[in-house]
């Protein structure tokens, strides 16, 4: 309700000097998820944006009705990621499991990295810090080095060279996420339209594996939330297109503003960096009214040079790629992003022609999308978010006039 209220005022009184809200994001938290989704997931309005987006392959245009795209956090959609690869059940995919020592063995075995390295960048569950986004990118690294390789190209010896080359085989699809994920963090020499390139691959790439049978490689929570900040992105440029804004920053989309938020209000006063709630809500205050100064006159704050690669401290100076939307050719970039995710698939021989065929799978379910993989029978939803969303959506439903665009 109160981004709602939030966005209302920017239209009515922002939107002439600094143009509009395009999109809004969130971490992944179930919780966050589910209220951001009633607030601005809908069928989007009749206009040309939606035309656009419908000619993208599996593309399902969601928004509220100022045309205002909610996503989610690239940085924690990854780390979700990684966790899949070192929770107590493993991974399981076309009936291969691999519980996370196997994993580390196999990408020891492959690359002839220490395991002691690798146990830092897949820390156990408990252990070291999750949140630690170098360690991530670089663990994603290492993954990606496994595609397209088999037994015959391992670092180190191997007992059983079989055995190897199926677990290589499960592990395809999830080596070429990965990749997906290292360019995303970074590729900050690299254009708009191949980043645009990148995520249309990783979406197919997605897709096909949710849809895939004896597997449980992504959670459903996590597929959605990729999904969502996958399609934020390409709404986001082709409303930047739509709205004659020349430059987008795909870091930019996420939390950073709401993490850049935290950190004044942690020392915003002294070193006092604990405070209670009345204490909060006066240095939000403060803080919004920085805000503002600061889009009225963008030359006064001091911005932060990045001094190391860091991945996930990028600025403007440090982006030397191409951000302008409109040299974006959105179709044709989307449409090769697909072609480039099939082509690789198909070469696992993991998946039947039938499987990756796309026009004959929407023509046997009109309704089959990115968020909806199976159909809008089965929307991806782990049950106790669903149950969440049924009983908030109809506390909203009594509430409409407070929650009234």
């Amino acid at each position: 309700m109160a981004c709602t209220q939030s966005l209302k005022v920017w239209n009515a009184e922002l939107k002439p000097r600094h143009g509009p809200v395009i999109s809004v994001a969130a971490d992944n938290d179930s919780t966050n998820a589910s209220t951001m989704g009633l607030l601005l997931e809908d069928t989007m309005p009749e206009c040309s944006l939606k035309q656009l987006l419908l000619k993208l392959k599996l593309f399902l245009p969601c928004s509220d009705i100022w045309l205002t795209a909610f996503g989610t956090d690239d940085q924690h959609n990854g780390k979700n990621v990684r966790e899949i690869f070192i929770r107590k059940k493993g991974v399981r995919v076309d009936n291969i499991r691999l519980a996370r020592e196997e994993f580390l063995s196999v990408v020891h075995t492959m690359t002839g990295t220490q395991m002691s390295v690798l146990e830092s960048m897949w820390p156990p569950p408990g252990v070291d810090d999750h949140q630690n986004v170098a360690s991530m990118v670089k663990g994603f690294m290492e993954l990606m080095k496994l595609e397209g390789k088999t037994s015959a190209d391992a670092k180190t010896a191997v007992s059983n060279p079989g055995a190897l080359d199926r677990k290589l085989k499960a592990l395809q699809p999830l080596c070429m996420i990965a990749r997906s994920w290292v360019f995303l963090f970074t590729e900050n020499d690299k254009s708009l339209a191949e980043h645009v390139i990148n995520l249309a691959e990783m979406a197919r790439t997605l897709f096909h594996l949710f849809r895939l049978k004896n597997s449980s490689a992504i959670p459903a929570a996590t597929y959605r939330g990729i999904m969502k900040a996958i399609s934020m992105h390409i709404q986001n440029i082709a409303r930047c297109q739509e709205e004659g804004i020349d430059e987008y920053y795909i870091f930019q989309a996420g939390t950073r503003i709401l993490e850049q938020l935290f950190g004044v209000a942690r020392t915003l006063v002294g070193a006092q960096r604990n405070f209670d709630g009345l204490q909060l809500s006066e240095r939000l205050s403060t803080i919004v009214a920085m805000f503002f100064i600061y889009l009225e006159h963008p030359s006064w704050k001091d911005h932060a040079r990045r001094l190391s690669k860091s991945f996930d401290h990028w600025n403007t100076y440090s982006w030397k790629g191409c951000v302008k939307p409109s040299r974006v050719n959105m179709i044709n970039c989307w449409d090769t992003g697909f072609g480039n995710s099939g082509t690789k698939l198909s070469a696992t021989g993991m998946f039947k022609e039938s499987d990756l065929d796309i026009d004959a799978i929407i023509a046997k379910d009109p309704t089959v999308s990115l968020m909806f993989p199976k159909g809008d029978k089965s929307p991806v939803l782990d049950a106790e978010e669903g149950e969440y969303r049924s009983s908030l959506r109809s506390w909203c439903l009594l509430k409409r006039p407070l929650l009234t665009l």
